[in-house]
């Protein structure tokens, strides 16, 4: 399983969304997730690769696609 495969389980199961209806384009804002939540999947994701998570840079991330390319920029630098 590739990284980005990886991190798309991980997404979709903290946030217990379909993948049917998960796309790059999605808002952050549209999910309605809290911020608890959002601090377990980072949380989840920092363990899982090995990351530290810059919260300033992830907060300026408005899109899953956004997000999801921040996520993969970290895990390629720290791997």
């Amino acid at each position: 399983m590739s990284e980005a495969e990886k991190l798309k389980e991980i997404v979709l199961e903290q946030l217990k969304l379909d993948e049917a209806n998960f796309s790059r384009e999605m808002s952050i804002d549209s999910l309605a997730i809290d911020s608890l939540e959002l601090l377990e999947l980072l949380v989840t994701i920092e363990e899982e690769f090995d990351i530290t998570l810059d919260d300033e840079q992830l907060n300026k991330t408005a899109t899953m696609g956004e997000m999801f390319d921040y996520l993969l920029e970290k895990i390629s630098d720290e791997s």
